[in-house]
């Protein structure tokens, strides 16, 4: 009974060292590993190694508890270790990437910019086809008279901003780098989105072909998707499909309201080319002329008198019909309004008409509507 008693203590502390190492935790970041079975007295294994520097922004980078800390000093991303398997972010080298690319959208469109400008003088013409000339300089290629590559030259700026700015004035400081990676996921899909738009719209509407056009489309679609697939921000791709959706509405509102404002300038320049072709005859006369009003009018022919009057000025009209058809076919009329059949308004113009009708009888103007008696009177009148 001796030798059992003894043994007792020695077994217990074998199982509880046992049950300790099994308990010790592997994830990085514990301090200590506290063991507490079958009333067991509780002990506590403390790490020999380095203790892990907690970071505000670990969450931000999706990294756990077990990534790896940065050595003092370094600027690479804390919480992005190997254990948690998933990207930072963008390198540097990705930001000076996106930052050229969306240099170069901001020298395409400030060349643009600046010949539609005048400030490069009449040199050669900006495109060498007909077709491209009037893309970029038709209805199409403005909104609200704001021609569309001074805002994407701004998206060009913007991106460019967004992607080196980091490098020059937060270098290493985590939640500005991921700030400017949604802002890049932001910018860049709304560029991509709605160049796909112009495009659809180029061939589709216009059926036209403009390089400047496609090299843009074609420089704002590389940089959304290097920016997508490079970028590790938690939630980033929320933010892209926000700003692409809104850019999207923006869009379909945008060719709605172009479209309508297209279709009224091409009716206008219908209807305007249409009444320059469009000549008025005024109205056919109706009553024959009675044996006086004949004999007023060939008073009048021996006179040389003329009647001044327009298509639409009715008492025009009422004079003639006093007069009658006959009668009218033996006295010159001369038509004054710009747009009537036989129109003179220089012939008008040079005599001075001050109103219609006015006769011309003997050289002397007698302006308004006249009676049968009247125009008689003056007809008898001798010339001085």
């Amino acid at each position: 009974s001796f030798c059992r008693r003894s043994r007792q203590p020695a077994m217990r502390l074998r199982v509880a060292l046992l049950l300790g190492l099994l308990c010790v935790g592997r994830i990085q970041g514990f301090r200590s590993v506290h063991l507490v079975r079958h009333g067991l007295r509780p002990c506590t294994l403390q790490r020999w190694r380095e203790p892990v520097r907690s970071t505000p922004w670990a969450p931000l980078t999706g990294a756990g508890a077990g990534a790896r800390a940065a050595p003092e000093g370094s600027e690479e991303p804390l919480g992005a270790g190997a254990a948690s398997g998933s990207p930072a972010g963008l390198t540097d080298d990705d930001r000076k990437i996106i930052g050229t690319l969306a240099g170069l959208g901001v020298l395409e469109t400030g060349y643009i910019n600046a010949f539609k400008a005048g400030l490069l003088g009449s040199g050669a013409p900006l495109c060498a086809g007909m077709s491209c000339s009037e893309v970029l300089n038709g209805p199409w290629s403005s909104v609200f008279g704001v021609p569309l590559t001074v805002p994407g030259m701004a998206a060009y700026a913007t991106a460019a901003l967004l992607a080196l700015a980091p490098l020059v004035v937060s270098r290493g400081n985590m939640p500005t780098r991921i700030a400017t990676q949604k802002g890049l996921i932001a910018v860049t899909s709304a560029m991509a989105t709605f160049s796909t738009y112009l495009m659809l719209v180029l061939f589709l509407k216009l059926g036209s072909w403009c390089p400047w056009c496609f090299f843009s489309a074609c420089l704002s679609t590389l940089l959304a998707t290097f920016t997508w697939f490079r970028t590790g921000v938690k939630d980033s791709w929320r933010v892209g499909l926000v700003s692409a959706g809104a850019t999207a509405v923006l869009s379909a509102a945008l060719f709605v309201v172009t479209s309508t404002d297209v279709a009224l300038a091409e009716a206008r320049g219908y209807l305007d080319e249409r009444a320059q072709d469009i000549l008025y005859t005024p109205p056919p006369i109706t009553r024959h002329s009675s044996e006086r009003a004949l004999s007023v009018a060939k008073a009048l022919e021996a006179k040389g008198a003329k009647m001044y009057g327009a298509y639409w000025c009715s008492h025009c009209f009422d004079q003639k019909q006093s007069l009658g058809m006959e009668a009218m076919g033996r006295i010159p009329y001369v038509e004054c309004a710009k747009d009537g059949v036989n129109s003179q308004t220089k012939l008008c113009r040079e005599n001075k008409i001050p109103g219609y009708p006015t006769w011309v009888i003997g050289g002397k103007q007698h302006p308004g509507e006249m009676t049968l008696s009247e125009l008689e009177e003056f007809a008898m009148e001798k010339g001085e």
